[in-house]
């Protein structure tokens, strides 16, 4: 029995072992070579031509060499039409403006993907002739598109904006609560004081507002104590600060979102695997991005990205076989089976082409007719398929009608392909940029992501979830709307001395008119009774003293950092509007070691020198003019 035992064990550990093996594609192991020693021997042997202006035989070579990209699956030579635009330059500014324009449609050929071979084009044609302009818009909106639907460059820009928007935002939100509760902070001590069933001096009660605070913030974090404060405000700010504090509540409630959203585009351009599918869809690839692909698949098996990727690769490297395998394995719900049903019909179709096998015709018209069942729209399918149909004569009209189809799509490309595909060649398609957006959401980018935003949330909070804030906030926002000031109801419990300028808190009925003094002022200034005259002077002086310290605290504090004076002196929306229009433009200086700091990138956010000019630009006009504004504000309610 005992025996009997042993065997089910072992078998069934045999089962497990082999389902695990199984996990692992075959093609995630698999010896791939890129070879490109082809392609920079034509390369050369066409630069050589160039450089002793042999146009007949440098475009003979371009051709083959065009080719030979074709069969690799390389859509683009960025690195080598990058060349031949400078070579452009050079022969442009010699004066031969005929071989400039040639390179320049040479470099196109190349990389027809490539922005700068289009804006290169635009600044030709302008030179040449500055009012041709739908030729050169057309140049410029072309390179604009292929930049913009460019996948890393959407993440760039994307994660540039929402950080910069985050950053400033939080810092705008900080200086916004601080400096209004340091405005406030006399009424609201006050109250506290009054919650004793028994009288307490007022320093008592600033000592216990402080020493609540500072428990508050020491237990929860910076976020947990800047909450609080936002609750103590909702019951004392007055209408114009209170619109203020909504749109800083509803900003927290956003909060913990534009955080993932951040780290999650900093994450997909900040790494390796995102790379290596963008040189994918760009048709760039390289040695590293099959060692790349290969590990992360090892690590995630179901990946379907990585082998998609990895079978592309395969396809144009010659190893038909492990693509085919790779293609069949990839999941119904990956989000672009239309394009994995048009690789391997093109795959199908050169196997038809040299076996004449009709079991090899059978499939590939079924996979293409897969690809135009997802995908009824998309140029490179109907291209193939047209292809294909023509391999057989009684298709022949149905193969008309796809060429045709295909030409309405890119009437531009149809003319290319036709070109320069010789002997019926295929399309195959590699990741497109909508493909590789979707993989942001899939589960595993969603948990890196999530932890980042842990990780950086937890520089600041004793909670590493960023929701809890964002939840509390969402709460007070709701506050807002039921307690606290209103328009146009009497304010009670708020007001303000005319003579001192400090806010406080006193009760009074209905009938009673409001009252316009503290009660110090009012027993010195307005009542009847006899005071001392050195008593008066003193409170007069003591009100002075303690406004030129109120102006000099703002002046210093502008100085520091615009906009903290305004909302010292009771200008709420001024003094944000400064406080974030400054953060915006400071930010942008401050995120690359913001990044490296708090999650120890290897690089932040990428600047160009432009945009650090009109940022540098903005932060100065801010600077100067908030220094002018905080000189001739006095303070509010004084």
């Amino acid at each position: 029995m005992k025996r009997i035992v042993y065997i089910g064990i072992l078998v069934i550990l045999l089962q497990g072992s082999r389902v695990v093996m199984a996990q692992t594609p075959a093609i995630a192991s698999a010896s791939i070579r890129i070879d490109l020693s082809e392609v920079n021997a034509l390369w050369f042997e066409m630069l050589n031509y160039i450089e002793n202006q042999d146009w007949i035989e440098a475009n003979l070579k371009l051709l083959d060499l065009n080719q030979k990209k074709n069969q690799m699956g390389f859509s683009n030579l960025s690195v080598h039409s990058t060349i031949l635009i400078q070579k452009a330059q050079q022969l442009k500014k010699q004066g031969q403006s005929d071989q400039a324009m040639k390179l320049l449609e040479a470099a196109r050929l190349l990389s027809p993907d490539f922005p700068d071979v289009y804006f290169a084009t635009a600044r030709f044609l302008f030179a040449q002739n500055f009012t041709d302009v739908y030729k050169i818009g057309r140049e410029i909106w072309r390179g604009l598109l292929l930049k913009y639907s460019d996948i890393f460059t959407l993440l760039t820009y994307t994660n540039n904006s929402l950080a910069i928007f985050l950053f400033a935002g939080m810092l705008t939100s900080v200086i916004f609560v601080i400096f209004s509760f340091v405005y406030y902070r006399r009424a609201i001590f006050y109250q506290m004081k009054a919650v004793f069933p028994f009288e307490l001096p007022v320093f008592i009660g600033h000592i216990i507002g402080w020493g609540l605070l500072a428990l508050v913030t020491i237990g929860m974090g910076i976020w947990g104590g800047l909450l609080f404060l936002m609750l103590l405000l909702v019951w004392h700010i007055d209408l114009g600060a209170k619109r203020v504090l909504r749109v800083i509540l509803f900003f927290g409630g956003m909060l913990a979102g534009l955080l993932l959203l951040v780290c999650t585009t900093f994450y997909a351009f900040n790494g390796e695997y995102v790379q290596a599918l963008r040189n994918i869809s760009r048709g760039e690839y390289t040695s590293r991005t099959v060692t790349v692909l290969q590990k992360y698949l090892q690590d995630h098996p179901d990946d379907p990205y990585s082998l998609f990727g990895l079978a592309y690769i395969a396809q144009k490297t010659g190893n038909v076989q492990v693509a085919v395998d790779a293609y069949e394995k990839i999941a119904s719900d990956y989000p672009d089976q239309a394009v994995v049903q048009n690789n391997l019909g093109n795959i199908y179709q050169q196997q038809y082409r040299s076996t004449k096998q009709q079991a090899w015709y059978q499939k590939a018209g079924q996979a293409y007719q897969n690809a135009v069942y997802y995908a009824p729209k998309k140029f490179e399918i109907r291209y193939n398929f047209g292809q294909f149909l023509l391999l057989e004569f009684q298709n022949s009209e149905k193969a008309h009608q796809e060429l045709q189809l295909a030409r309405d799509i890119d009437q531009y490309r149809f003319t290319m392909y036709s070109d320069h595909l010789r002997g019926g060649g295929t399309i195959d398609i590699p990741f497109t940029t909508l493909t590789l957006l979707k993989k942001l959401y899939t589960p595993d980018f969603f948990a890196a992501a999530t932890a980042l935003s842990e990780q950086v949330w937890a520089s600041g909070s004793r909670f590493k979830n960023a929701w809890y804030f964002s939840i509390a906030c969402g709460v007070l926002f709701v506050l807002t709307f039921v307690f606290g000031a209103k328009k146009g109801a009497p304010k009670h419990g708020i007001f303000y001395c005319q003579m001192c300028g400090d806010p406080y808190i006193v009760k009074q009925k209905k009938s009673q008119d409001p009252q316009t003094f503290c009660t110090q002022c009012t027993y010195i200034f307005k009542k009847k009774t006899v005071v001392k005259p050195e008593k008066r002077e003193a409170k007069v002086k003591q009100i002075q003293l303690r406004q030129k310290g109120r102006g000099l605290f703002a002046k210093v504090s502008s100085f520091c950092f615009p906009g903290t004076g305004q909302i010292y002196y009771g200008y709420p929306t001024k003094g944000t509007l400064f406080a974030f229009l400054f953060s915006i433009a400071g930010s942008v200086f401050l995120l690359k070691g913001f990044w490296r700091v708090l999650v120890d990138a290897e690089k932040g956010p990428e600047l160009s020198w432009t945009t650090i000019g009109i940022f540098l630009l903005l932060l100065m006009i801010c600077y100067v003019f908030n220094i002018y504004d905080v000189l001739k504000l006095s303070p509010k309610n004084q």
